[in-house]
């Protein structure tokens, strides 16, 4: 388990390193990152929490900012509730469909959190809003609600094609 956990690992600082210094990534290789991440935290997770996990790959090669999807992710796993007589959970779901990504976090929370949805993840959700604002503007939905039991995010964005071999040679050509 310690070697399967240091490779994890070390593919996540590989990528952190060498692959995210572009504006723009293949979707593909963030999720693989976020594979990566939900592996490793799981480990840290008590018997509680039970983590499910449907990011579907993409069918085109699509591209993505890097770590935008990141923050809801780190948030679902900081801030599950800890209950022992309560199911704890957290659901992650992304999938795409025609040029559309749709992604959702969901994690049973505590109830000791006020309404501050916008405060829930500290600084990290504002900045993340602030990215989609600048990277996204009008191509993304963000939608954050907030029970005393449950935390929901679900972002709907517009992904743009990566440019391939053929659809260069394409426009070369015409």
């Amino acid at each position: 388990m310690a070697s399967a956990s240091l490779a994890k690992f070390s593919e996540m600082l590989r990528y952190q390193l060498y692959e995210c210094n572009d504006k723009q990534i293949l979707l593909e290789k963030e999720i693989g990152y976020l594979h990566n991440f939900i592996e490793l935290e799981k480990l840290r997770q008590d018997e509680d929490v039970t983590v499910h996990c449907d990011m579907q790959p993409p069918a085109h090669p699509w591209l993505i900012a890097p770590f935008i999807l990141m923050t809801f992710v780190e948030n679902a796993f900081k801030h599950v509730s800890r209950h022992a007589n309560h199911p704890n959970h957290i659901d992650i779901r992304l999938h795409t469909a025609d040029d559309q990504l749709h992604f959702a976090v969901s994690n049973s929370s505590g109830g000791g959190l006020s309404g501050q949805v916008l405060h829930y993840g500290g600084i990290g959700l504002r900045n993340v809003k602030r990215r989609l604002d600048l990277l996204y503007p009008d191509q993304y939905e963000l939608n954050i609600t907030q029970t005393p039991d449950r935390f929901d995010v679900s972002l709907t964005m517009q992904l743009e094609a990566a440019v391939t071999t053929s659809t260069v040679n394409y426009l070369h050509h015409a």
